[in-house]
């Protein structure tokens, strides 16, 4: 196995995963400073303010499919781009430096499910990224 790039894999995936957390927050923060400049002119309580800010960006995230479902496909994109650019030239094992990238925000984003709670879309998001790796690697050039 001397074609595997165990270092680079596992760098790119946590590279995707670390990017996948900032645009999953990025609609909260676009979100959040919209409420907050609308009904924080007059407020009284700032404690109050923040729940009822926490509480609409919960419902957003909650019930919003269009935003999970983008966010997902966005990763996955991510994981074919830097699995394919990590699996270049590997030959015989280019589909498994694909597949460790693609596992590298599987696996981290299991520890959210651990803090979270479990939930269909924690397999499909899985299965998803693990099938980009393994896509992405063998898209890769063999030479």
């Amino acid at each position: 196995m001397d074609d595997m790039r165990w270092d680079r894999a596992l760098l790119n995936g946590l590279f995707v995963w670390l990017v996948s957390l900032v645009i999953y927050m990025i609609p909260a923060f676009a979100y959040a400073f919209m409420l907050a400049a609308r009904l924080g002119r007059g407020a009284q309580d700032y404690a109050a303010l923040g729940q009822q800010i926490r509480q609409q960006i919960s419902g957003l995230y909650e019930g919003n499919w269009f935003l999970l479902g983008g966010l997902l496909v966005i990763v996955a994109v991510l994981i074919f781009w830097r699995a394919r650019v990590v699996a270049r030239g590997t030959w015989n094992t280019r589909w498994l430096n694909g597949l460790i990238v693609g596992a590298v925000p599987a696996a981290l984003s299991w520890l959210l499910v651990l803090c979270g709670g479990f939930d269909v879309m924690d397999i499909v998001t899985s299965v998803v990224y693990l099938g980009a790796g393994l896509l992405g690697g063998l898209a890769a050039r063999p030479s």
